[in-house]
């Protein structure tokens, strides 16, 4: 390439001598040009004759068999390295053509040793590793403060963003800089601001769920689509019988074995609508849970989950059951006297008093037993409502209750002295034991008691009332004993219920309303109290009534509704 330049150079005089054919300013020129870098210039017409040499006194032998200079001629350039002739040592040659093709002038040929060429080469490497030596920790120097620039608010966006992801927002990257680094800190300040108030906003959310969920009676469970526990309260592990709240992650199935409950959630998954359904609890607790379920839908509408909320409607729906037995109890019990009266007074009316006396006399007593009864009914419903009414409300003063308890034996004494039946009741010399009550409902709760052991002690019997001190529970124990017939063992769980009978035929017989014990046990409790019965069928029963002393806590027990 330096040759090429060279030639270039000279062209214009050497075109300038072959067409003057006076070499001496060529001559010069090539002179000063081949001192400057050792090269050796040589100025040749088309026939081969040599007419300036830089390194060589003229005349010189013709050079028209020279390989450069014929391929010069032929093609306009020709490089070539071989031993020169004149000189004995190699030499790269590299040769231009001069004027047409069609008629050159001759060839302009610059050479040098190729010894000069490697010393170039040399040179040149020495000269760049120099500037390599020299240059390196320059370039090190720039560039390692150039990364360090670049690198240091990388790095602390990093360290900030690992902050972020750690949950601390509290030092956000600063933008100090206007280029691309200060523009991504400023765009990662930007959004760990919006993410701690989503975040914030978030905890809100699910401490707010967390609340609700806890404060509810019913249980909730929230379940994915592989039926394992996303979210559970308090209130499942209760309605469900668990000892702690099923974790994140557990399958429904080890939650609870109740298949009501996964084929539910199954049905919900496929995308089926499911109304509330109620399941029995298997086993002798006789629980009924009421199952409810919904979908959980992601953003596309897609069923991702299901929800399902879990109610024990044990205790409504014995009461709903109790409120329809009661309604078909109270049916049929003012069916049956009313239509006794009215199908006594319509014989009447149709036979007529005057024809036969003795038979209209008989009706209209039944008549007017049956309306006695009816009244009954009437009186103990209107008494049992008042009770209940009245029960978080009811007005308590001292009442002494040996008092009470005497009190309804003297009422009860021509009954019991007509069915010869033998009350024992607390001597007179006793000392008082006061409780915190209202007088009458006490004596009326003795009255139903006492009345009911005399009914049922038979011709003979006895009824003994005790009064005695529980010391355990700071309240006295009241036991009215009987001789009768005692109660069967699978009736006492219900003896307290509204109109049942042990024996419905003999209850009649003896002029009972079912009623009685449904009024003592809702007095019993309005003092806060609790009453019981022990009792052998043949031989019995016992009737305990324990009410707390004046200024004692309430029974354990006295204040849970039932189901009667």
């Amino acid at each position: 390439r330096r040759l090429d330049d060279t030639l270039s150079l000279l062209e214009p005089a050497a075109e300038r001598a072959l067409r003057t054919r006076d070499p001496d300013e060529f001559h010069a020129v090539a002179a000063a040009a081949g001192a400057i870098d050792r090269l050796r210039i040589t100025l040749i017409r088309a026939d081969g004759g040599v007419v300036a040499e830089s390194e060589r006194p003229l005349p010189l032998p013709s050079h028209a068999d020279r390989a450069e200079v014929r391929l010069a001629l032929a093609t306009g350039t020709g490089a070539i390295v071989r031993d020169s002739a004149t000189v004995g040592e190699p030499l790269l040659y590299v040769a231009r053509r001069i004027g047409p093709a069609a008629r050159p002038l001759g060839v302009l040929r610059v050479s040098v040793p190729i010894a000069l060429r490697e010393r170039w080469s040399a040179d040149l490497s020495a000269l760049l590793l120099l500037a390599f030596v020299t240059g390196l920790p320059v370039l090190a120097l720039v560039g390692w403060y150039t990364a360090r620039r670049i690198a240091r608010p990388l790095e602390q966006m990093t360290a900030a963003a690992a902050r972020m992801a750690a949950g601390d927002f509290a030092s956000l990257p600063q933008a100090t800089r206007d280029d691309e680094a200060g523009r991504l800190a400023q765009a990662l300040r930007r959004m760990g601001t919006e993410l701690a108030t989503m975040l914030d906003a978030s905890e809100s959310d699910r401490a707010e769920l967390a609340a609700i969920l806890g404060s509810m009676v019913e249980g909730v469970l929230a379940l994915d689509r592989d039926e394992c526990v996303l979210r559970a309260n308090r209130g499942a592990a209760d309605v469900l019988g668990l000892r702690a709240v099923p974790a994140p992650g557990t399958p429904l199935r080890d939650v609870t074995p109740l298949p009501a409950l996964s084929t539910l959630v199954r049905r919900v998954l496929a995308g089926e609508h499911v109304s509330d359904t109620d399941v029995e609890l298997p086993g002798v607790s006789g629980r009924i849970l009421n199952l409810g379920a919904s979908p959980i839908r992601g953003a596309a509408a897609e069923i991702t989950g299901a929800v399902l909320v879990i109610r024990d409607v044990t205790s409504l729906r014995r009461l709903e059951r109790t409120r329809l037995d009661f309604v078909a109890n109270v049916s049929h019990e003012l069916r049956t006297p009313v239509a006794a009266v009215m199908g006594a007074l319509e014989t009447v009316q149709d036979v007529g008093r005057d024809e036969h006396p003795e038979s209209c006399d008989r009706l209209i007593e039944m008549a007017h037993r049956n309306a006695l009864r009816l009244s009954s009914i009437v009186n103990d419903l209107l008494a049992l409502s008042a009770i209940e009414t009245e029960a978080g409300c009811m007005e308590r003063t001292p009442v002494p209750l040996l008092r009470t308890i005497r009190s309804a034996v003297s009422a009860l004494a021509s009954e019991a002295e007509r069915r010869r039946v033998t009350v024992a009741a607390p001597p007179a010399d006793r000392p008082e034991v006061t409780v915190l009550g209202h007088e009458g409902r006490l004596e009326l709760v003795w009255v139903n008691l006492i009345g009911n052991a005399i009914k049922y002690s038979g011709e003979g019997g006895r009824v003994s009332v005790c009064v005695e001190p529980d010391e355990d529970l700071a309240a006295v124990r009241v036991s009215v004993r009987d001789t009768g017939c005692g109660i069967p063992a699978d009736a006492l769980p219900r003896i307290f219920e509204r109109f049942y009978r042990v024996d419905k035929a003999r209850s009649r017989d003896r002029g009972g309303t079912g009623l009685g014990l449904a009024i003592v046990k809702h007095i019993v409790r309005a003092h806060r109290g609790r009453v019981d019965v022990e009792s052998v069928a043949g031989e019995g029963s016992t009737f305990v009534v324990r009410l707390p002393l004046d200024g004692a806590a309430p029974l354990r027990g006295a204040a849970r509704d039932g189901a009667e």
